[in-house]
């Protein structure tokens, strides 16, 4: 199932951001990653997994630095 991972982050993300009642609230989100983690970053941000189920932004900045090459699975 391709896509689970990302719509796992992005409703976990989601859940932070805009649920009073969670674990660990959050008012921004802001995701930092090299190379690989790069790469994932830039995919979840192609197949549009920034905005969750409610057409909430979910990551308010994205830092994908030296992204490994390829499109993606």
């Amino acid at each position: 199932m391709a896509g689970t991972g990302l719509a796992a982050v992005r409703d976990f993300l989601s859940y932070l951001k805009y649920d009073e009642q969670a674990v660990a609230p959050a008012h921004r989100v802001y995701a930092v990653g090299i190379s690989q983690t790069g790469r994932f970053l830039r995919h979840f941000l192609y197949q549009d997994f920034n905005i969750d189920e409610q057409d909430r932004q979910v990551m308010d900045g994205v830092i994908a630095h030296v992204p490994a090459p390829a499109g993606g699975a």
